[in-house]
């Protein structure tokens, strides 16, 4: 488990818990502190816990890579 408090990320600045079940999948579970200007998060531990590599961009080629995943 990571935790991320108060980290800025596309629309929204959130206090952040991220974990992996035993299927090896990822969960974030967050509390939204405040509606913000889109931005991007570029956090190398989060990226590391997820195993991804390269910046995310939530408008960019690579949405869905990062704080922005895609459903």
């Amino acid at each position: 488990m990571i935790q991320q408090e108060g980290v800025t990320c596309c629309y929204a600045k959130a206090d952040k818990f991220w974990v992996v079940d035993a299927d090896k999948i990822a969960w974030e579970m967050y509390t939204l502190l405040a509606d913000v200007e889109a931005e991007t998060a570029d956090d190398p531990k989060l990226r590391d816990f997820l195993s991804q590599k390269g910046s995310p961009s939530c408008g960019g080629t690579t949405a869905g890579e990062g704080c922005c995943p895609s459903a």
